[in-house]
């Protein structure tokens, strides 16, 4: 048996690692751990190194029961609050709630199973089975929304905006 201790690999001396949840791979051969409080571990067993993400990079929670790879690479999590999509070739989470259209939250029974013949994600949240195109999912999310600003405050002064002009500081 090899045994990989991830405390004692190079910047992460001092993180914390609770228990494992779910482990992994992507097509480059690299490991990814979810973990139970610790977020999720890239592993890159070429180089010895490790790329630990949690809330701080996007992440809804540190909580996660499952992973899945989709056919574009991108990591699908069940988390403790909701369900996440990591989108590794742009190093962001894109994040999924009953807000958007899911059934439940709450992803903690370690269901999810990615059908690469049919491009479906099949996961389990605590109320119910869920199956969707990942593709499609992540369109909704993605879709830009106008952003309208009327008034603002900046070091105590207010300044508003009517429907005949713009702020102006």
């Amino acid at each position: 048996f090899e045994t990989i201790d991830f405390a004692k690999l190079p910047g992460m001396e001092l993180k914390a690692f609770p228990g494992i949840n779910a482990v992994t791979h992507d097509a480059a051969g690299n490991i990814w751990i979810g973990y139970n409080g610790g977020g999720l571990l890239k592993y890159i067993p070429k180089e010895r190194k490790v790329v630990s993400l949690g809330i701080n990079d996007g992440l809804p929670t540190n909580f996660i029961s499952g992973l899945a790879f989709d056919k574009n690479n991108r990591l699908w999590l069940n988390t403790f609050k909701g369900l996440s999509c990591y989108v590794v070739s742009e190093n962001k989470f894109v994040n999924f709630k009953k807000e958007d259209g899911l059934i439940d939250d709450y992803f903690s029974d370690y269901c999810i199973y990615y059908d690469s013949s049919r491009n479906e994600l099949w996961t389990g949240a605590n109320s119910a089975l869920m199956v969707f195109n990942p593709d499609e999912l992540l369109k909704l999310n993605l879709q830009v929304f106008p952003v309208y600003t009327d008034e603002i405050t900046i070091n105590g002064r207010r300044y508003t905006d009517t429907l005949l002009d713009n702020i102006q500081l």
